[in-house]
């Protein structure tokens, strides 16, 4: 039976093995997943502004410099994979294409 999770684990990654959490990837979640000033659900937690009424979120809100550097860098990788994958993709096209021509 997978593990159930709070509100909490919408902005908090952990790794599972079978049932139990063994290690946190991020920083333990805080108790301010809304905005002080909105009490509305935090569109970003890197974002400095609340998405609903622009106020100044505390840095309590905020996740910190180290998560949001690590988040980044997932993100290039992914990005750079994609790249990777989308040119290996066209040269399969042409490489069968280039196949398909010759048995006419």
């Amino acid at each position: 039976m997978p593990a159930t999770l709070g509100k909490d684990a919408l902005t908090t990654l952990f790794c599972f093995k079978k049932t139990e959490i063994i290690q946190p990837l991020f920083h333990k979640p805080t108790k301010y997943m809304n905005c002080p000033s909105a009490n509305r659900l935090l569109y970003s937690r890197i974002q400095a502004k609340c998405g609903h009424c622009g106020a100044e979120l505390p840095p309590e809100c905020l996740l910190p410099e180290v998560e949001i550097d690590k988040l980044r860098q997932e993100q290039d990788q992914i990005a750079e994979r994609r790249a990777a994958a989308k040119e290996e993709e066209a040269a399969e096209r042409v490489r069968l294409k280039r196949k398909y021509n010759d048995f006419r």
